[in-house]
């Protein structure tokens, strides 16, 4: 049987405004998870969890230097189920070295909390090595992130988003 194993959406409109090194986005989104529905579905003594949820975000950012700080806040506004957190903090911290090459040095620790986990924290840590060539102007048109990743705290997605997970693992990012 060919059964679904993992799919996750994030569909959203995001608004940005960005002067000097001042930056805003205002995201309107939906997120749904689906690990493993019909393999779930199959066995009657597991009972599925269905996650999925609408939300308005907000985001501002400030660079100084080689580093980037941010904060913000989300409002779910339709979720489910609906124990899901009504509302989101979201903060933390990047730096990127400077250079006249391709490459540079990328470095981040992101924090998110919640209601829902009595405020406890989800951390992301992540650190690595950005390969990019020059756009228009100054700014880097970034092609390639190879970054150790680590993270701690309640599980982002699906069937599982009620536990605490943590992980250590390699990413491969690619953008425009």
């Amino acid at each position: 049987m060919l059964d679904l194993i993992n799919a996750d959406y994030l569909i959203g409109l995001p608004l940005t405004f960005r002067r000097r090194g001042f930056s805003t986005r205002i995201r309107l989104y939906h997120q749904s998870s689906h690990l493993g529905d019909e393999y779930l579905l199959r066995d009657e003594d597991i009972e599925r969890q269905n996650l999925s949820f609408e939300s308005v975000e907000v985001l501002a950012s400030q660079e100084i230097g080689f580093l980037r700080l941010y904060a913000g806040g989300e409002r779910i506004f339709r979720r489910e189920p609906d124990t899901l957190p009504s509302k989101v903090f979201h903060g933390g911290v990047e730096a990127r070295s400077g250079g006249a090459g391709p490459a540079r040095f990328v470095a981040g620790v992101d924090v998110k909390t919640t209601t829902l986990y009595d405020w406890s924290p989800a951390v992301s840590g992540r650190v690595g090595l950005e390969l990019a060539r020059r756009g228009p102007g100054d700014h880097p048109a970034r092609l390639v992130t190879l970054m150790l990743e680590i993270y701690e705290g309640p599980s982002p997605y699906g069937q599982f988003f009620q536990d605490d997970i943590s992980y250590v693992g390699v990413g491969l990012h690619f953008g425009l």
